[in-house]
């Protein structure tokens, strides 16, 4: 017999923070096994911004308790509408946003098609979309504005396994913070949490420029004192070819 207590408590604490009632359903289902432990996933959309949460809960005798959630930010990836490498960036993004590729690995035995006839659009769209990346990945500035177009539609799908260098693009693009639970004191609810993440965020993006004006400044620096030495130098070397010539 489940405890209807320790439910209608946790339920009330992450209705709390900004869950609907909905996510009963994945509490019981989850409490149902009586594991040890088990998350809850969670997704928050901001206008373009997404904010995915994990909530984690973990059973102390016969009561389960939620002792913290990962909040992960992805801010809105613009693009620009631009051709580059024969490609229309603008209508690639299109195409891109028509498919549903949570399902693009799927078998969903509800489409049934003939099987001497079957219908294959979605999958030709899908390889006229993955050409036209490779299109356009052959330059430097194609291969960014492809990596940003599969951060933004392959990310929170199967696919992303197959995005290369998925660490190091999660880092440029995606900011992370984990918020306990302490007794006795207010928790975080999910639009604070996207309020500080969106705050930390701006951060970052300020310091990446002023790191980067930093580094420009430097290397323009180096050249400016590289210059003058080698001015003094010619200086130098004249006035003595000067000097010689007299005597």
């Amino acid at each position: 017999m489940m405890n209807e207590k320790n439910i209608e408590a946790i339920k009330v604490q992450l209705l709390s923070l900004g869950l609907g009632p909905e996510i009963e359903y994945d509490l019981r289902g989850n409490i149902c096994l009586q594991p040890d432990h088990f998350q809850i996933s969670h997704r928050l959309l901001k206008e373009a911004d997404i904010m995915n949460c994990i909530f984690y809960f973990e059973r102390e005798e016969n009561e389960y308790y939620c002792r913290y959630y990962e909040a992960c930010l992805r801010k809105k990836i613009s693009l620009p509408a631009v051709l580059l490498n024969d490609v229309d960036v603008n209508e690639l993004k299109e195409r891109m946003g028509v498919i549903d590729w949570n399902n693009v690995l799927a078998n969903n035995p509800g489409n049934k098609v003939q099987v001497d006839r079957p219908n294959w659009q979605k999958e030709e769209a899908i390889e006229s979309i993955v050409a036209d990346l490779k299109k356009l990945s052959v330059t430097p500035d194609g291969l960014h504005l492809t990596e940003r177009l599969k951060i933004k539609f392959w990310m929170d799908t199967p696919l992303v396994s197959i995005i290369p260098n998925i660490s190091v693009l999660k880092n440029q693009y995606e900011i992370s913070q984990r918020f306990y639970f302490f007794e006795g004191e207010e928790q975080i609810s999910l639009d604070e949490a996207y309020r500080f993440l969106s705050h930390r965020w701006r951060e970052k993006q300020l310091n990446a420029k002023k790191k980067q004006e930093n580094t420009d400044g430097s290397e323009n620096g180096s050249s400016a004192v590289g210059t003058l030495k080698e001015n003094r130098l010619l200086t130098k070397r004249g006035s003595n070819k000067r000097k010689q010539h007299k005597l």
